[in-house]
């Protein structure tokens, strides 16, 4: 198979030679080479025949120049995988898995953290603050599937615990019904027990409606250094996710005709306080899904192997980029405050 690029320079070939390598790589190296991501410094320690692995080695080398280097997190345990090769989540079109980009991504063991000290530090200098920035960390967290936070714990008792509903009731009065005994039923209050109402239940009103705008507002009035950066960094997060939900950003989780399955793997495990209930809910949680059919891997974003499609492909890496950015360095803080 031959493989033509953009002349790079004068010293360097345009006609390489090459074996085992994919379709998909071979078609991103050449969208790369005519994009100027591939740089004439990157092959002109080559001498031609260019082999399979060396155009590899090219590849990744300006892939994590490009953007790679912005993937490495201090507290989010989020990674992104640049497949290479024809392998590929839920195609039902082996050419469409040739001729398309795929970045995946994954998560490793999450950091355990606990907000109340730092949300409370907020809630307490403004009302309703604290809770613009926890539901601004929900809106992050969850972009993959329910994440594990106060709020989160909240939808997975609803859904593990009382068939759907906020709380026990129901369950209690089906079992009294039926004569069945009501004691192993788990309890709102207990697993909530100490975490305000609105840190996790999601349809309690807030007193003073606090926005973006509002939010950036007051800042300057924060005398805590650690805590105005804090609430800077939640305001970029907030922005950073409206501009990707607005312009169709963000990545997808699962394919039109395959359902993954339920995800297991979770970028931050973000408790209330150490002594909470949260916990055993996450835990829960985890052993119901692993009976049915979990994904391996968050989500996915694909984009064509061409010059157009690794334009809109890096601007689309580019806003979770950007989101992944803000939330590590606000989780960053809350894991120190």
């Amino acid at each position: 198979m031959f493989l033509t690029l953009p002349r790079l320079a004068p010293t360097v070939p345009t006609s390489y030679v090459f074996g085992g390598v994919s379709e998909r790589c071979t078609r991103l190296a050449l969208a790369m080479a005519e994009e100027g991501v591939i740089r004439a410094d990157d092959v002109s320690a080559f001498k031609a025949p260019l082999a399979a692995a060396s155009l590899r080695e090219v590849v990744q080398k300006a892939w994590q120049r490009e953007v790679g280097h912005r993937l490495n997190f201090t507290t989010l345990s989020t990674y992104a995988t640049l497949v290479l090769g024809d392998d590929s989540y839920g195609y039902s079109d082996e050419a469409q898995s040739k001729e398309t980009v795929e970045i995946r991504f994954s998560a490793a063991a999450p950091q355990e953290l606990f907000a109340e000290r730092t949300i409370m530090a907020l809630e307490n200098h403004h009302p309703d603050l604290g809770r613009y920035a926890l539901s601004t960390l929900d809106r992050a967290l969850s972009i993959f599937d329910v994440p594990l936070t106060p709020e989160g714990a909240f939808h997975m008792a609803q859904h593990i615990y009382w068939q759907g509903e906020d709380n026990e009731d129901e369950v209690v009065a089906q079992c009294e019904a039926e004569g069945v005994s009501t004691e192993d039923i788990v309890r709102r209050d207990v697993l909530f027990d100490g975490v305000p109402p609105w840190a996790y239940d999601f349809s309690q009103k807030p007193k003073d409606q606090v926005d973006t705008m509002k939010a950036e507002s007051v800042i300057d009035t924060i005398s805590d250094p650690v805590l105005g950066s804090f609430l800077t960094h939640i305001v970029a997060l907030d922005k950073y996710l409206d501009l990707a939900h607005e312009n169709d950003l963000m990545p997808q989780t699962q394919d039109d005709e395959d359902d993954w399955g339920e995800c297991v793997e979770f970028m931050a495990n973000l408790r209330w306080r150490e002594d909470d209930s949260l916990g055993r809910v996450y835990d829960d949680h985890y052993n119901y899904a692993v009976q049915g059919e979990t994904r391996d891997g968050m989500a996915f974003m694909r984009f064509p192997a061409n010059q157009e499609g690794l334009r809109s492909g890096l601007a689309r890496l580019n806003a979770v980029v950007n989101i992944f950015a803000s939330l590590d360095r606000a989780l960053n803080i809350i894991k120190g405050y």
